[in-house]
């Protein structure tokens, strides 16, 4: 027994040095102390050499759209994406493009969602643009539920498609529901049907007018066509189609057109 500790017995000589090797997951596995010590400063100067490019790089593959982008056109270069991303910042008055330094929510919208869907729908336009036999602007269909923030993807949208030289356009809709005499006139003939005694649900749009104003948008010939609008909070908020002289008036052609809403596409049952 060793003085000073008890229960504990030397069985051989005092070792001059030693080496332990550890197998598992992060483990030396068998590499001598020289080795792991080369590929400790390798691995310090690789990160010392990324640049904050990387990390964007890095985080932009990690998107759900990205290689869907892929499927369509190839990727931007990383210098486009940070262009485009100080753009949305800016408008959004956030203080910096890097994911790392945003919160998580608006580093995915940036990068997993408006980039991706500028990018694949630029490609859209500009495959229309040099196409000589196909005229007129490329129509673009963008359905989400309440909430989504579809009127700031669209002020989005527009802002990078202008940058890039495009006349954008966007509808809502919304803008294409029936006037309140004709609602108030719905409502009596389907008074059995819930979903048909207020505007919102299928039944309650102008379906000729969004037809008639989509198929003048894409028109190529120059012109202008006047762009309904609905004022919801009219009549206590049971809302009214703006008169025609207030409609927006959009200048023709143009290049790229939206249509938003939160059952864009839906087909009825029978």
């Amino acid at each position: 027994t060793e003085r000073g500790r008890p229960g504990c017995r030397r069985l051989g000589p005092p070792l001059a040095s030693c080496e332990v090797r550890l197998w598992g997951p992060g483990g030396t596995r068998g590499r001598s102390p020289e080795v792991l010590a080369a590929e400790a400063e390798k691995s310090r100067l690789s990160q010392a050499w990324r640049s904050p490019t990387d990390d964007i790089e890095d985080f932009i593959r990690q998107g759900p759209l990205y290689q869907r982008l892929l499927l369509i056109c190839p990727a931007p270069a990383i210098a486009e994406w940070m262009d485009k991303a100080q753009a949305i910042a800016e408008q959004l008055r956030v203080g910096t493009i890097l994911p790392q330094e945003m919160e998580e929510q608006m580093s995915k919208r940036i990068y997993h969602l408006y980039l991706p869907l500028y990018f694949w729908m630029r490609h859209q336009a500009l495959e229309r643009r040099s196409s000589r036999s196909h005229g007129g602007a490329v129509v673009f269909g963008i359905s989400a539920p309440q909430g989504f923030g579809k009127t700031t993807t669209m002020q989005l949208l527009e802002a990078l498609f202008v940058a890039d030289g495009f006349n954008f356009q966007a509808v809502s809709i919304d803008d294409f529901y029936l006037p309140a005499t004709w609602q108030e006139e719905v409502a009596n003939v389907y008074s059995d049907n819930a979903l048909l005694q207020s505007r919102g649900n299928a039944g309650t749009h102008d379906i000729r007018l969004g037809s008639e104003t989509l198929k003048a948008l894409k028109s190529a010939e120059e012109g202008e066509v006047l762009v309904p609008r609905f004022d919801k909070s009219a009549l206590n908020g049971r809302g009214d189609q703006v008169p025609k002289h207030r409609w927006t008036p959009v200048a023709l052609p143009c290049d790229v057109v939206v249509l938003e809403g939160w059952m864009v596409g839906f087909k009825a049952e029978e």
